[in-house]
Protein backbone atom coordinates (compact mmCIF):
# COMPACT_ATOMS: atom_id res chain seq x y z
CA UNK A 1 0.00 0.00 0.00
CA UNK A 2 2.55 2.51 0.56
CA UNK A 3 4.33 1.72 -2.28
CA UNK A 4 1.46 2.37 -4.08
CA UNK A 5 0.54 5.52 -2.42
CA UNK A 6 4.28 6.90 -3.30
CA UNK A 7 4.07 5.96 -7.13
CA UNK A 8 0.41 7.60 -7.32
CA UNK A 9 1.82 10.49 -5.46
CA UNK A 10 -1.99 10.67 -4.24
CA UNK A 11 -4.32 9.99 -1.27
CA UNK A 12 -6.87 8.34 -3.24
CA UNK A 13 -7.09 4.83 -2.81
CA UNK A 14 -8.89 3.88 -6.31
CA UNK A 15 -5.56 5.78 -8.24
CA UNK A 16 -3.51 2.95 -6.12
CA UNK A 17 -5.31 -0.12 -8.35
CA UNK A 18 -2.80 -0.29 -10.96
CA UNK A 19 -0.14 -0.33 -8.34
CA UNK A 20 -1.12 -3.25 -6.64
CA UNK A 21 -1.41 -6.13 -8.74
CA UNK A 22 -2.51 -8.24 -6.62
CA UNK A 23 -6.20 -6.79 -6.84
CA UNK A 24 -6.53 -7.57 -10.28
CA UNK A 25 -5.87 -11.14 -9.32
CA UNK A 26 -7.37 -11.44 -6.24
CA UNK A 27 -10.30 -8.97 -6.60
CA UNK A 28 -12.66 -10.94 -3.87
CA UNK A 29 -10.12 -9.42 -1.55
CA UNK A 30 -9.45 -6.05 -2.04
CA UNK A 31 -11.96 -4.76 0.60
CA UNK A 32 -10.47 -7.18 2.64
CA UNK A 33 -6.31 -6.00 2.13
CA UNK A 34 -7.39 -2.43 2.36
CA UNK A 35 -9.81 -1.71 5.32
CA UNK A 36 -6.60 -4.29 7.27
CA UNK A 37 -4.18 -2.25 6.31
CA UNK A 38 -6.07 0.97 7.07
CA UNK A 39 -6.89 -0.62 10.36
CA UNK A 40 -3.54 -1.41 11.48
CA UNK A 41 -2.51 0.59 14.69
CA UNK A 42 0.85 0.92 13.27
CA UNK A 43 0.51 3.27 10.74
CA UNK A 44 0.25 6.52 11.46
CA UNK A 45 -2.18 8.21 9.73
CA UNK A 46 -1.48 11.97 10.64
CA UNK A 47 2.06 11.54 10.19
CA UNK A 48 1.05 9.99 6.67
CA UNK A 49 -1.48 12.32 5.13
CA UNK A 50 -0.39 15.67 6.75
CA UNK A 51 2.94 16.33 4.36
CA UNK A 52 0.80 14.98 1.65
CA UNK A 53 -2.04 17.63 2.34
CA UNK A 54 0.19 20.52 3.23
CA UNK A 55 1.77 20.21 -0.57
CA UNK A 56 -1.83 20.29 -1.64
CA UNK A 57 -2.63 23.23 -0.07
CA UNK A 58 0.66 24.72 -1.06
CA UNK A 59 0.38 23.78 -4.54
CA UNK A 60 -3.60 25.55 -4.95
CA UNK A 61 -3.18 28.60 -2.82
CA UNK A 62 -5.23 30.39 -5.41
CA UNK A 63 -7.63 27.62 -6.01
CA UNK A 64 -11.10 26.93 -4.78
CA UNK A 65 -10.70 23.68 -2.33
CA UNK A 66 -13.79 21.19 -2.09
CA UNK A 67 -13.82 19.17 1.26
CA UNK A 68 -15.34 16.17 1.40
CA UNK A 69 -15.28 14.28 5.02
CA UNK A 70 -16.01 10.27 5.05
CA UNK A 71 -17.69 10.20 8.57
CA UNK A 72 -18.44 6.35 8.30
CA UNK A 73 -15.70 5.77 10.79
CA UNK A 74 -17.82 8.08 13.07
CA UNK A 75 -21.52 6.51 12.52
CA UNK A 76 -20.38 2.57 13.37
Amino acid sequence: MVVALIHSGEVNLTRWISYLPWLRKYAHSKHRRVRRWLNNPRINIHRLYKPLIQAAMAIWQQECLYLSLDTSLFTG
